[in-house]
């Protein structure tokens, strides 16, 4: 620190003959300097007497501004020479000048010597070259005078100028001064980056909490601060960087860290600082920020005290909100919490005051400065470690919580598994003793029914059994009892138990063990293994085989579940044997989702029966092989030809009914039930199979064939929870061609919350029921989608009757105008008009009014004889031309649908044209269509009409027969009419109805 009772300098001169470096320090080199305005004088320059005769002024250093009014001449100048005479005590000696801030470019001199510059000071923009950076310079004294002077040049004199603390001492102290100055500015830099990165890490660790993110860009924008800063440490790091460009940095750095202090405040606590009032305030910044990056440097930095300014106003503002929240204590964050906070902005505040007093000289030192900024470290570090702390309390009180809950579910799980236990051996005792026939003969759907309830018990049996082994597994009670077991045998009880599954499915089982395979483990724990692994492997294949092999190795029995089913990705074959506790992870649709325990607790028993599981091989369509390992084991006395009663005929009882349908011809309505599961398909086919005909899928794919087959299904009744395609896929597949009403959907899961309820709305299903089904709700909600379906229906019906009864009168009275003209001048043409008319009339009147459906032959009869009406009126101008397969007249299509385009084609587009005018119909079959294109070459439709027509709108002054068409089509499912016209060049129409059966020929 320079002694400030050291003389200042007079005219020019500054007398320290009597003043002591070695025992009082250093100096400023303050006081009165000669300045020669405007010129730039160099030391030959005086000493060769050129400069004598030039104006000068005596300048008061420091003289240094920044806005406001300058303060003096000399400050103010765009360039000029500073001059100063310093006496010393002693000849001889080295020295240290320390230069801090000179604006903008200047270039030092000492006793003749060039010993310093900044920048390139010059009188023309071409040459001059601003830089602006402490560093300090040495220099050995020849006498007891040391002559200085200094040259500076500045393009923003307008804005600032002048220069602050040119310090000389003995070279052995400024060298002193320098070092402790880079070292107490590199420690802030290290500091700064060590927290950035300390709170950056912690972001990492808690990415919901984005104070800490924002707290570390904090640190790092007032990095960029504090690097153009007192020292300048990056003009010092990097010689030859861009003085313009650290300016920019500075600006760029200084004004975000103020609107970065604004956000770390707003996720601190939504009290302090909403987003909507920061975007408001952080707008001038912003504007400011940009024309720093897109202006040049003289364009910006005349409104920078300004926007400096503004930053303060924001901190201060940023204080206020502060102390309101610790006295009302209305946030997030306790009273210990806020008064850090305040302290944090309480020291961001010292920190520009003492900055600005440091600039005016009413403070010696920035050392203000520099123990603001630990303050303000200390104080977000204390904050952010208190806030970790906060959380990190309550996540250990949550974590307690969670285990007591735990322990709870736990205790709730094992005691609701003993309790129903005692029902399920209720039900399977009753079910085994009703099969034995103790109660009386059974009748053979009895007895299947029984039996279907005996092995849904048992299914349940064992996943109670699932839910009771988790618990002991997580507490360590699980207890194994080891014996010699036949694994043959055991197999073909645990797929015994699964028998009931294959019911629907083209699929065989296969038991490959050989006899005599014997293991050592608990029996019960391996048939519960098997059961496992038999059931997955039953579950996701549709046609094909189920197989189970075993082989002997190294003292270890290594057995095989093989299956044709849908398989495994191979990024999932370690994850089907994981808890299934992982819910927030996105559900594959590779059909092994939802697999529950099983996997989990086969892992765990086979691993602590010494033995081993995974998947050997699997491919998503290709199949599944699932192996495990168990120690082999050896019997004595074993007979080859000692086999089980029991698995007499195993391999022989694989072939299943592939279909499970209930149709007569005599009911009306039909329902389809889609569920992957046998059990609840069963259940379904029992409720409704009494009453309507029922369909059975246990896919998605089953039941879009069964769709494209059986044109009339009257309901889906659809399980959600498929393996390939879910129910909501299928749904939606459905729905592109049957709309709500034509084919209604009721889905049918154990999933009932909201969001599922709301997802099987959204997909198009009609109605909702949650498993297990009451019955008497199900048929009620079964009746109600029937009814309306029915009553939707009648009322298309009645609509396309209604308007067949309107084009009926509209043709028949085209037609008799036609026949009335020809009446006075040529009767046999009249004549034969007739009986063409009483042909059409045969047809209509001998069909039923109700009746929509007719063969295409008799449409095409009632386009003949219409053509022959015409035709009469016309005579050569009309040729009509018919291309129709005579295998498509048999096909049933709506009536009255095509002759109308005929006659639409005929008489408005062939009436105005002069000469031969074509229309030609072609009817043709497409993939489960009728396709009909009615073409003619007439006047064509203007674009207007032909807008309307397509928007099955009705043109002004035209007929109702097309308008009414397109209406009838929009209720056939699957139909669709096409219209192309252009004015002289003709009309085609091409329409697409689907196939909806024949008619019998005979």
């Amino acid at each position: 620190m320079p002694n400030r009772e050291a003389p200042t300098a007079r005219q020019g001169v500054l007398d320290l003959s009597r003043w002591d470096f070695g025992g009082s320090g250093f100096v400023n080199l303050d006081g009165e300097w000669t300045f020669y305005p405007n010129k730039l004088l160099s030391p030959d320059d005086f000493r060769s007497g050129r400069a004598d005769g030039v104006r000068t002024i005596i300048a008061r250093i420091p003289n240094a501004w920044y806005g406001g009014s300058p303060l003096g001449e000399a400050s103010q100048a765009p360039h000029g020479t500073y001059r100063l005479t310093v006496k010393l005590k002693e000849s001889g000696g080295s020295y240290g000048i320390r230069v801090n801030n000179i604006n903008r470019a200047h270039r030092l001199y000492a006793n003749g010597l060039w010993i310093g510059s900044g920048g390139n000071p010059a009188d023309n923009l071409q040459d001059y070259k601003p830089e602006n950076k402490p560093y300090t310079t040495f220099i050995q004294a020849e006498g007891r005078d040391m002559d200085f002077v200094l040259q500076v040049a500045n393009d923003n004199y307008a804005r600032s100028g002048g220069f602050e603390e040119l310090q000389l001492g003995l070279q052995e102290d400024m060298l002193r001064k320098e070092r402790t100055l880079f070292a107490v500015e590199f420690s802030g830099l290290i500091i700064l980056l060590l927290f950035s990165g300390y709170h950056l890490s912690l972001y990492v660790i808690r990415p919901k909490d984005k104070a800490y993110l924002y707290s570390a860009l904090y640190f790092l924008t007032f990095l960029s601060v504090a690097v153009m800063s007192g020292d300048k440490l990056l003009l010092q790091l990097v010689p030859g960087f861009s003085y313009e460009l650290a300016k920019q940095i500075y600006y760029i750095g200084g004004l975000t860290n103020i609107a970065v202090l604004g956000i770390f405040l707003h996720y601190l606590d939504g009290r302090l600082m909403s987003l909507r009032l920061l975007k408001m305030l952080f707008a001038p910044i912003a504007v400011y920020l940009v024309a720093v990056v897109m202006l040049p440097y003289p364009s910006y930095s005349g409104v920078s005290d300004l926007m400096w300014d503004y930053a303060g106003l924001l901190v201060a503002f940023y204080l206020y909100r502060a102390i309101r929240l610790y006295v009302k204590q209305d946030g997030q964050l306790d009273r210990k919490e806020t008064a850090l906070l305040v302290g944090m902005l309480v020291s961001i505040t010292m920190i520009s005051l003492n900055g600005i007093l440091y600039a005016l000289g009413w403070v010696e030192t920035d050392l203000g400065r520099r123990i603001a900024f630990l303050a303000v470290t200390a104080f977000v570090n204390t904050l952010l470690a208190f806030r970790l702390a906060r959380a990190t309390d309550r996540t250990e009180q949550l974590t307690e919580q969670l285990l007591l809950r735990d322990k709870l579910k736990d205790e709730f799980l094992a005691n609701t598994s003993h309790e129903l236990k005692t029902p399920l051996h209720g039900i399977q005792n009753l079910a085994s003793y009703l099969l034995d026939g103790k109660a009386g003969a059974l009748t053979d759907k009895q007895r299947s029914e029984l039996s279907l309830i005996q092995d849904t018990s048992t299914k349940l049996s064992a996943l109670v059994n699932d839910l009771v082994d988790v618990v002991q597994m997580k507490h360590g009670d699980l207890r194994l009892a080891e014996t010699v077991l036949d694994l043959r045998v055991a197999a073909q009880t645990a797929f015994q138990v699964l028998e009931f599954e294959l019911a629907g499915k083209d699929v065989r089982w296969e038991n490959r063990i050989g006899a005599g395979t014997f293991v050592r483990a608990d029996e019960n724990r391996v048939r519960q293994v098997l059961y496992n692994l038999i059931h997955n492997a039953i579950k996701h294949t549709k046609k094909g085989r189920v197989a189970i092999g075993a082989r002997t190795e190294d003292g270890q029995v290594i057995v095989s579940v093989e299956d044709t089913g849908i398989g495994i990705p191979k990024e999932s074959h370690e994850a089907i044997f994981g808890y299934f506790e992982q819910a927030e992870r996105p559900m594959p649709h590779d059909g092994y989702t939802g697999m529950g325990l099983g996997l989990y607790i086969s892992r765990q028993l086979v691993e602590r029966m010494g033995g081993n599981i995974y998947v050997e091989r699997s491919e998503p369509g290709l199949g599944t092989q699932m192996t495990f390992t168990l120690p082999a084991a050896e019997v004595e006395g074993w007979e080859t030809g000692h086999v089980y009663a029991a698995v007499a005929s195993e391999n022989g009882a694989a072939a299943f009914p592939a279909e499970l349908d209930i149709f007569d011809d005599k009911r009306d309505q039909t329902i389809l039930v889609v569920d992957d599961e046998a059990a609840n398909v069963r259940i379904l086919l029992n409720l409704l199979g009494d009453d309507y005909n029922v369909l059975t899928a246990f896919s998605a794919s089953e039941a879009l064939r069964k769709l494209r087959d059986r044109r009339r299904i009257d309901l889906i009744i659809l399980d959600v929870m498929m393996p390939e395609m879910s129910g909501i896929d299928l749904c939606r597949t459905v729905r592109e061609t049957r709309s709500v009403l034509d084919l209604p959907v009721l889905f049918a899961t154990v999933k009932d919350s909201l969001h599922d309820i709301e997802l099987c709305f959204r997909a198009g299903g009609n109605d909702f029921i949650a498993k297990p089904f009451d019955p008497k709700t199900l048929a009620a909600r079964v009746r109600t989608l029937l009814s309306m379906k029915s009553a939707m229906e009648q009322a298309v019906k009645h609509e396309a009757a209604f308007l067949q009864a309107q084009i009926k009168p509209h043709f028949l009275y085209n037609a008799i105008s036609s026949i009335v003209s020809f009446c006075y001048t040529d009767g046999e043409r009249a004549a034969h008009l007739l009986s063409m008319l009483s042909r059409y009339l045969r047809f209509v009147f001998e069909r039923d009014q109700r009746m929509l459906l007719v063969p295409l032959h008799e449409e095409l009869e009632l386009i003949k004889a219409y053509v022959e009406i015409e035709k009469a009126r016309f005579g050569d101008r009309l040729v009509f031309k018919l291309h129709a397969d005579p295998v498509l007249e048999t096909v049933l299509v709506p009536s009255l649908t095509i002759q109308p385009f005929v006659e639409n084609a005929i008489r408005h587009g062939l009436f105005e044209k002069e000469g031969i005018g074509t229309v030609t119909l072609t009817v043709s079959d497409g993939n489960g269509y009728l396709r009909f294109d009615i073409v003619d070459d007439g006047v064509g439709m203007a674009d207007d009409v032909l807008y309307r027509i397509r928007a099955a709108e009705r043109p002004d002054g035209a007929g109702i027969g097309m308008t009414n068409v397109h209406k009838r089509f929009a209720s056939i499912p699957g139909a669709s009419l096409t219209v192309d016209s252009a004015l002289e060049l003709g009309t085609s129409v091409t329409v697409y109805l689907p196939k909806q059966g024949e008619t019998a020929t005979g």
